[in-house]
């Protein structure tokens, strides 16, 4: 890829300038191909039912690698914009929460079931003992099922800022579900997920105090735009915390784990 532009990185996948216009999304060598294309499937449905994502083109080979070539939507992520300008928190996670709610417009049947996928990746996390899995995985039975659009990694870094709105991209987690089981999700990267020890020492109590103050925003936002109550939206953590461990970040386990402990007491009592 010498004569194109690398423009992102993440940990699956590099982003390059393809075309006009156009970018290639080419993953890591050895990355499952069936993943991939379950991303190309997911990409093709939402285009077709929701105008706010990147159109997908093609799946071609480079190097032994494969890549998807998707629209370029320029523009920064919604989380560069949120720490050059901090003052605009509360607009941006209004029209973040817009978003979401209109997504959760939309019927998906043809999508993987977010239920099954919380439930399989629980039973792989090595870090909870059997009993503690059982409790969780029974927390499960009790939780609604859905068949609304539930993208599973709706954060400020897969939507872009771009001169047409907010465009939402990285779809290959995305799910049929209930609403309730993204916006946890969401609500888990607002309130929790930033690698705090990364952050300079003097910079990390003012952070914490805004994110508990965003993601306190952002439930009062989305049950004020729906029917949904944070009583009901607090039903999602324990499941949201176990199915994340299985992600394996080394930063975020030390936190999860703890709170998970905490969740599973309250259930025994």
């Amino acid at each position: 890829m010498k004569d194109h532009k690398l423009i992102g990185r993440g940990r699956t996948a590099e982003i390059y300038h393809y075309e006009e216009e156009k970018v290639l999304k080419l993953f890591n060598k050895g990355f499952p191909e069936p993943i991939i294309d379950y991303e190309f499937k997911i990409n093709r449905i939402v285009q077709e039912k929701f105008p706010f994502t990147p159109n997908i083109y093609d799946k071609i080979i480079v190097n032994g690698r494969i890549g998807l070539v998707y629209d370029f939507i320029p523009g920064p992520s919604l989380s560069d914009v949120f720490f050059q300008k901090p003052f605009r928190m509360f607009s941006l996670i209004k029209q973040l929460v817009n978003l979401q709610v209109k997504m959760h417009e939309i019927k998906v049947p043809e999508l993987k079931s977010q239920l099954v996928y919380l439930k399989e990746s629980i039973k792989n996390v090595d870090l909870l003992d059997e009993s503690t899995k059982a409790q969780i995985l029974n927390q499960i039975e009790s939780l609604p099922d859905g068949d609304r659009l539930c993208h599973q990694d709706f954060h400020i870094e897969n939507i872009i800022y771009s001169p047409k709105g907010l465009i939402v991209i990285d779809w290959m987690t995305a799910r049929r579900g209930h609403p309730l089981g993204d916006v946890a999700r969401t609500r888990y990267f607002i309130g929790f997920s930033a690698p705090i020890d990364k952050i300079p020492f003097f910079l990390r109590l003012p952070l914490k105090f805004a994110r508990l103050i965003g993601r306190k925003y952002y439930e009062s936002q989305y049950c004020q735009l729906t029917n949904y109550s944070k009583k009901e939206m607090k039903k999602w953590e324990l499941v949201t915390l176990a199915s994340r461990l299985d992600e394996n970040i080394p930063e975020e386990k030390n936190f999860l784990l703890k709170k998970i402990n905490l969740l599973v007491k309250k259930l025994e009592k």
